[in-house]
């Protein structure tokens, strides 16, 4: 990836944002329809105490939705930080 976009959010910002969940519909930014926000997933390692082995587990801590082919980081620590909710 030639320009890997990079964005930095202080905890003053986040906890202005709205609320959500995964699964909650979000207004997308770039063509204006509703978009579903996902939850993401992270690794637990397996038995052996290396991912060779691990799990995926759901995990809210980030949450996307797309929008065509493309994929927008929609939520931070179950703060909506892209796109905006319905009225």
């Amino acid at each position: 990836m030639k320009n890997t976009p990079w964005m930095a959010v202080g905890n003053d910002e986040l906890n202005d944002k709205p609320v959500v969940k995964a699964g909650d519909k979000v207004i997308c930014p770039r063509c204006g329809e509703l978009h579903t926000l996902r939850p993401g997933q992270r690794l637990v390692p397996g038995p052996s105490g290396t991912y060779e082995d691990a799990t995926k587990v759901r995990d809210d801590f980030l949450m996307a939705f797309s929008c065509g082919e493309t994929v927008y980081l929609g939520a931070l620590r179950g703060r909506l930080i892209t796109g905006r909710l319905p009225s």
